[in-house]
């Protein structure tokens, strides 16, 4: 994803996230507000764009673009699948629906057929859907990389709308015909998480790690799935595992010291965010909940510790946070002076653009006049 996020502040110390996107995610954005067709872009630019509408949930922009998407680059599979992805993820049901009928006339791939499925499941066509799916297994019967979409999408569907033992059904029969078994693990654990079914979860969990011993994504999902299943010990043992693969997703250091907090154990979220900071330092938010378990805690010195690591470190993104923290921290102590030192370092080194700093300093001299 070519973007990123950080948090600023406005003038009444409201928080807000103001997010950068690429020019052409503007340049597309001004020519709908317009009414005027899009300029050009190659595939992978408009990949980022279809993400950039799921990830900020702008189901208008995405159903305008789609059109767009497909004339320009007629007959991509990449694009096609990952149109009907993000609509079948939003739950556009009647759009999805339309599109693959649409879709199917004009384009030699199986993926409309597949998420047509998948509308027709969500848009109470069961029975329909069921016959177009054995229509389909007859089609491709001797085409398994194409049979294995279809499968994966009704099973997918049928954990969806919340028909478990029917998802069962169609995970075994695909890992009984289909060469591929790790995409119909997940659709049977997911059906067994819901069933609450924990032995049969497990069980179907441990086949997942066998057969990906050294995938970091597929321990950090494993790590969520334990979760699901209130198995926290096993979720801090994947997540741990994952960072050793190499993991570096913000959440997945999140999902670890919330983990490891619940559990009593405030010392070892401190150190993983710690760990976090080293690894991800564009992301600092697990590196401000260790300093408030730090405060919780009145471990004031390490609170300090932790925060002149990231003043040294560079940290940019909420950087002003740092030196007020480290301020509050004085105030608390009744130590305005230091405190006011340190507001005043923090506005040097940050121009302070957001008057976060400026303002606590304003607010310690109210009630102190005489400093």
């Amino acid at each position: 994803m070519k973007y990123f996020q950080f948090t600023t502040y406005e003038e009444n110390g409201g928080e807000y996230e103001e997010v950068i996107f690429p020019d052409f995610y503007y340049k597309w954005k001004k020519a709908f507000d317009e009414g005027r067709s899009p300029e050009f872009l190659d595939v992978e630019p408009l990949m980022d764009l279809l993400e950039i509408y799921y990830e900020d949930y702008d189901k208008v922009q995405l159903k305008k673009s789609i059109p767009y998407i497909l004339n320009f680059h007629p007959g991509n599979t990449d694009l096609i699948e990952e149109v009907l992805f993000y609509l079948n993820e939003l739950g556009e049901w009647i759009e999805l629906y339309r599109l693959t009928e649409q879709l199917i006339s004009s384009e030699n791939t199986v993926y409309p057929k597949a998420y047509k499925i998948s509308a027709m499941m969500h848009l109470g066509m069961e029975e329909e859907a069921f016959l177009y799916f054995q229509q389909l297994k007859r089609e491709y019967e001797n085409k398994p990389e194409d049979l294995s979409p279809i499968y994966q999408v009704l099973g997918n569907a049928l954990n969806e709308i919340e028909h478990y033992e029917a998802a069962l059904q169609v995970a075994n029969e695909a890992i009984s015909v289909l060469n591929s078994k790790m995409e119909f693990y997940w659709i049977q654990l997911s059906a067994y998480i819901s069933l609450e079914e924990e032995k049969n979860a497990l069980r179907t969990a441990e086949k997942i790690a066998k057969s990906a011993p050294l995938d970091k994504n597929i321990w950090f999902e494993l790590g969520k799935a334990y979760i699901e299943m209130k198995r926290l010990d096993k979720a801090i043992e994947a997540f741990e595992f994952t960072i050793t693969l190499g993991g570096d997703d913000i959440n997945l250091f999140m999902n670890l010291m919330g983990l490891y907090e619940v559990n009593g154990n405030d010392l070892k979220s401190i150190d993983t965010a710690k760990r976090s900071m080293k690894i991800r330092p564009d992301y600092p938010e697990p590196f401000f909940m260790a300093v408030e378990l730090c405060l919780k805690m009145d471990m004031l010195e390490e609170a300090l510790g932790i925060l002149d690591e990231g003043i040294e470190a560079g940290f940019e993104r909420d950087r002003e946070d740092l030196f007020w923290y480290k301020a509050r921290i004085f105030v608390d102590q009744q130590e305005y002076k230091k405190a006011i030192a340190i507001l005043e370092e923090g506005i040097k080194d940050t121009g302070d653009k957001n008057h976060k700093l400026v303002n606590e300093i304003k607010e310690i001299r109210k009630e102190f006049p005489y400093l």
